[in-house]
């Protein structure tokens, strides 16, 4: 063959190759889209994003915490390194919320005052937190319906909405995807403790995160116990060991949010005046008031309202704080405590 001819046919070699690559690739990707578990994923992010697409045509609400947080917020207004400091050491309307201030300060850097950004920021943080649902139900070992089905509840809720709707609760949609992040990768962890020492490295890291985006996350060292639980691992020393970050973060950031409300309350009687006149009873039974309204409207999500004011503690309410609801989640407690017989997943 001439010289000519052999260079043409090896420079023919590569395109060859690349057709093969491209065809393989192409076969990759038709598998994945005819996996059932990606396909119910597309799913729940659809029926999700059309359930809350009108949120999208929502504006600042500037009568409540909008203007606090983002519209007369100057810790947004610029974005540079002492603004940042600062939401990292300053509490905002009697909040820790240092990364939602952040993500806010660069949604104002690049689109000003235009609530549509902060709006769809949220949408996409909340489908996320939603396929992390399923991506944890499936983890737990759930069947792939069900995981579908609780990942989509999630996603839908009406008891969700406000989360979504409202700008100022970025807060709770980004400490949410932190939140459920770090269980998924403790539970990749607990698959191979010593070779995937790492995913606990990595779960603390995203536990940290979830902490400044909102303190309530100080609850995940209970959810990972309930995760060891429900997965039978063996009672040892090393199941509380290896929680000791986790607690430590818990009770910092725990101690951060009492030193707050109780600076807060000095300034402004107003903050803590409606408990001020409650009694150490009062207080725990309208806070199983509380419990038992979520459980129910969880069930039944109706009557909803952005704030939900003290019982009247007259006629049938009065009956139903003092006695009855007590009654009712100490039944709900037996029932758990007797289903574990024959399941866990209670």
């Amino acid at each position: 063959m001439p010289k000519n001819r052999q260079t043409a046919a090896k420079d023919r070699v590569p395109v060859i190759k690349s057709s093969i690559q491209v065809s393989s690739l192409s076969n990759e990707v038709k598998q994945i889209f005819h996996s059932k578990s990606v396909q119910y994923a597309l799913v729940i992010v659809v029926i999700t994003f059309i359930s809350f697409f009108p949120s999208l045509k929502n504006g600042f609400m500037q009568t409540w915490d909008d203007e606090k947080y983002v519209t007369s917020n100057p810790l947004i207004r610029e974005l540079n390194g002492t603004h940042v400091f600062q939401m990292f050491t300053k509490q905002v309307n009697g909040s820790y919320v240092p990364l939602p201030l952040l993500t806010f300060a660069i949604e104002y850097k690049l689109f000003g005052d235009n609530p549509l950004p902060f709006h769809a920021t949220n949408l996409i943080l909340h489908i996320l937190c939603t396929l992390l649902a399923f991506k944890l139900l499936r983890l737990l070992k759930i069947d792939l319906t069900y995981a579908a089905f609780g990942a989509l509840l999630f996603g839908i809720h009406p008891m969700r909405v406000e989360s979504v709707a409202w700008i100022s609760e970025r807060k709770d949609v980004l400490y949410g995807l932190f939140y459920l992040g770090s269980i998924i990768t403790y539970i990749r962890y607990l698959a191979e403790p010593q070779k995937n020492r790492k995913f606990l490295i990595y779960s603390i890291l995203l536990f940290l995160g979830s902490l400044f985006s909102k303190i309530e996350a100080v609850t995940l060292p209970l959810s990972l116990l309930l995760v060891d639980y429900l997965l039978q691992r063996p009672f040892r020393l090393k199941l509380i060991t290896e929680k000791i970050p986790y607690f430590l973060l818990s009770l910092l950031f725990g101690i951060l949010g009492v030193f707050i409300i109780y600076r807060v309350g000095l300034q402004g009687n107003e903050f803590l005046k409606s408990n001020q006149d409650l009694s150490l009873a009062e207080r725990v039974l309208y806070g199983l008031y509380s419990f038992s309204g979520y459980i129910l409207k969880f069930f039944i999500p109706i009557s909803q309202s952005i704030m939900y004011p003290y019982p009247v503690m007259t006629g049938w309410i009065r009956t139903w704080v003092l006695f009855l609801n007590p009654a009712l989640i100490m039944a709900i407690v037996v029932f758990t405590a007797w289903s574990a017989r024959k399941t866990r997943a209670v």
